[in-house]
């Protein structure tokens, strides 16, 4: 599970985990956002934003949400905390490039 986690990451997400469904949407947002070049550069950033969208997700989730559905939640919930920081010539990158072609 852990193979595209450096330790420090490895390391915060061990201490954030309320269990292992949650563990695991950490790990996951993670390899996600590596695989698809957010937040590129900054592997602290990414870290946080994995820990807190896996937490927002966890947390506001219903009581019988299943793993999917909560690594679905994390997902989304990270590719917003990265759309939202971007500049906005950035953005309208974003918007005009192959994210559109989604």
């Amino acid at each position: 599970m852990t193979e595209a986690v450096d330790d420090l990451s490895a390391a915060v997400f061990e201490r954030a985990a309320l269990d292992a469904t949650h563990l695991r949407a950490m790990h996951d947002a993670l390899r996600w956002t590596r695989q698809h070049r957010l937040f590129e550069g900054h592997a602290a950033t990414a870290t946080r934003a994995c820990v807190n969208a896996a937490t927002y997700a966890r947390l506001c989730a219903p009581p019988r949400a299943s793993a999917r559905q909560l690594e679905l939640a994390t997902t989304f919930t990270v590719l917003f905390f990265w759309l939202d920081d971007l500049e906005p010539a950035a953005l309208a990158a974003v918007i005009a490039g192959r994210w559109s072609q989604v």
